[in-house]
């Protein structure tokens, strides 16, 4: 079925919300100005933070993915705090 957005060129993966904006978000940005397309994984909710409560957090990740221009973002919620390499979260992951 054709679509109107390009084939994913980047997808980045970031443990919170937030964490891809703050690490990569101007290279995510130069991709999508090469009109190619960026998606987010954030690995958990960042329920753990002292900052903000989960619900914040996601409504935060929304406002930034509407604002970059994300292709999609979604949260695989492995467990702030309890993030660890395992045959379950890899699978999540792949």
């Amino acid at each position: 079925m054709p679509t109107n957005q390009p084939p994913l060129y980047a997808l980045a993966f970031g443990a919170h919300p937030d964490d891809v904006e703050l690490s990569c978000g101007a290279t995510l940005l130069k991709i999508m100005r090469e009109d190619k397309s960026v998606a987010v994984c954030d690995l958990t909710r960042g329920e753990m933070g002292t900052l903000g409560t989960p619900e914040s957090r996601k409504a935060e990740a929304e406002a930034a993915t509407a604002l970059m221009g994300y292709s999609a973002r979604t949260t695989l919620d492995l467990g702030d705090g309890k993030l660890h390499y395992c045959d379950e979260n890899l699978d999540n992951i792949i």
